[in-house]
């Protein structure tokens, strides 16, 4: 059974760092493809690359 809003691999991902005053913080942003072809985008911003790309994620995930 195919769901309509699942997503399909990651189409693009991009990792920076977004300026605080006394830490750097990881911006995580990336673009995902739905089933029924239409692009969802995702960001998370958090101290840690690691659950700033999960926190985009979650975020793409949410929109689909």
């Amino acid at each position: 059974m195919e769901h309509s809003n699942s997503l399909a691999p990651l189409t693009e991902t991009h990792v920076g760092i977004a300026p605080k005053q006394t830490h750097e913080r990881r911006a995580a942003y990336l673009q995902c493809t739905r089933a029924d072809g239409t692009q969802v985008f995702g960001v998370g911003i958090d101290n840690d690359v690691a659950t700033a790309t999960v926190k985009a994620v979650l975020s793409a995930a949410s929109c689909a």
